[in-house]
């Protein structure tokens, strides 16, 4: 492989994750020294939940710290990207830009640009995306949208069969799994965590909440007793008690996507898993917790991972 002195690459790094690291890691061993353009929030804002997207300030400093830990910061500029081209237009010294399938056409149209103003082509390296465990590639918009981890671990994968839990663990999962708050500032509150979209679990969070939240599980029932509710359209899934079925989780994917009520014939209280697993990142799960108020979970990175060990399977 050709070493070279000097080699752009640039990205938003948001949630810098497996493949990001693999886009460094061939950079820094084809170079001496590596350009890293990091695009600038105003960039951004036509990507996929943009609204989540870290500011630029936190990229650069979460950039910074991997590269420190790989001992490559003294080899390297970090430059805002206020375009899609940045130095590597202008910059006649660069001699190759290390990208992947996804940006290969921008690196394509630095290089017309460099040709029009009369600079040599750099050599253009398209380095291969790294695959999670569905098969697809890992990405920071999969990541915002909650499928899968930096890591490529897809959250969704372990609730592809029926799971059932033991009277142990169901015990574990009466403590409140987020912010406890009183159920006449549920409202308020959910409005200040400014969430990506709001998931109710339950009949009575659902009766005080349907006129802000996007999808719901409710099983028509409070404490035992019927419950009843004006709902024109309903997702129907079956998912008898102290289980988690796989019908519940298509129906509740379907209503995340797209909105929508979801009728569980058997109990809906462990649906509060799944929402948390697969709604997007910045997203509020509320349940209700009885006789205290209703519980708001903050869909995080953090979050996700704590629901995730939840599944023994």
């Amino acid at each position: 492989m050709t070493h070279y002195k000097l080699v752009a690459t640039g990205g938003t790094f948001d949630r810098l994750h497996k493949g990001h690291e693999f886009l460094l890691r061939n950079a820094f061993a084809a170079s001496d020294k590596v350009i890293i353009g990091l695009t600038s929030d105003a960039i951004v804002k036509n990507k996929r939940l943009s609204k989540i997207i870290k500011p630029y300030s936190k990229r650069l400093v979460d950039l910074r710290e991997f590269l420190k830990k790989n001992n490559w910061l003294s080899r390297t500029r970090i430059v805002k990207l206020n375009d899609s081209f940045g130095p590597a237009v202008i910059n006649n010294k660069v001699e190759a830009i290390i990208c992947t399938s996804s940006t290969l056409e921008g690196a394509k149209l630095i290089n017309k640009e460099r040709f029009e103003k009369g600079l040599t082509k750099a050599r253009i390296i398209k380095v291969k995306l790294v695959k999670g465990q569905d098969g697809k590639h890992i990405s920071s918009s999969r990541i915002r949208l909650g499928k899968e981890d930096r890591s490529g671990v897809v959250y969704a994968k372990k609730l592809v069969k029926k799971i059932r839990f033991s009277s142990a663990d169901l015990k574990k999962f009466k403590k409140p799994w987020g912010e406890l708050v009183e159920t006449s500032r549920a409202k308020e509150r959910i409005k200040e965590l400014k969430p990506t979209l709001v998931v109710l679990v339950g009949d009575v969070v659902f009766k005080n909440l349907k006129n802000i939240a996007k999808a719901a599980v409710i099983d028509f029932k409070n404490k035992r007793k019927e419950f009843k509710h004006s709902v024109k359209s309903l997702l129907y899934a079956e998912n008898p008690a102290g289980t988690i079925t796989p019908s519940l989780v298509k129906a509740l994917q379907k209503a995340i996507v797209n909105g929508g009520v979801v009728k569980v014939d058997g109990e809906e209280d462990l649906a509060v898993i799944p929402a948390v697993l697969i709604s997007p990142l910045e997203s509020v799960v509320v349940y209700g917790q009885p006789n205290r108020g209703v519980v708001l979970v903050k869909v995080t990175e953090e979050t996700k991972k704590k629901f995730y060990s939840l599944i023994k399977t």
